[in-house]
């Protein structure tokens, strides 16, 4: 059982926070389970480009391919 009770709402909260807007430029520092899902709320919300940033490989690379984003 996987529970995203609180790891979605809080990638999405960031992401809505920072008023994106369609066609942003999108940078998101940490790509843990919730920057993951800040991710994918940032292109929900419309982002024309996502930049994700780690130090971690294996978390740039499922970033690059589950979330689309440019590492």
């Amino acid at each position: 059982v996987l529970f995203l009770s609180d790891i979605f709402p809080t990638g999405y909260m960031a992401a809505e926070n920072a008023g994106i807007e369609p066609g942003d430029t999108v940078a998101i520092w940490g790509c843990g389970p919730v920057g993951q899902f800040a991710i994918q709320s940032a292109w929900m919300l419309g982002a024309g480009r996502v930049i994700a940033i780690d130090k971690i490989p294996e978390r740039l690379a499922m970033a690059r391919e589950h979330g689309k984003a440019e590492t």
